[in-house]
């Protein structure tokens, strides 16, 4: 009879682990006194300041992609002039 026992007891204790690893805790997450500050204090700043943030990043990233783009067409422009003044021509038959 003990032995019997003791193998229901452990066969019970297996399926309360596996239970236990199924069904975790259902309590929120633990938010700290300083996290809820941070938290009240990004939803109490304006939305007008992101926009207008956004737009000035906006206009400097176009600037530097029009200068960028007109620098790389300088450097074609001067490796192609190369090219005619040295006289190499890759092309030609002799």
């Amino acid at each position: 009879m003990n032995r019997r026992k003791k193998v229901i007891e452990t066969q019970k204790k297996k399926l309360k682990k596996q239970n236990a690893r199924i069904h975790r805790s259902n309590k929120p997450r633990y938010i700290s006194k300083a996290e809820r500050a941070q938290m009240e204090d990004e939803a109490a700043m304006p939305e007008a300041i992101p926009e207008t943030m956004q737009g000035a990043l906006q206009g400097t990233l176009q600037e530097s992609m029009q200068s960028t783009a007109s620098e790389e067409a300088d450097s074609a422009a001067d490796r192609q002039d190369d090219k005619t003044i040295s006289g190499d021509d890759t092309h030609s038959e002799k």
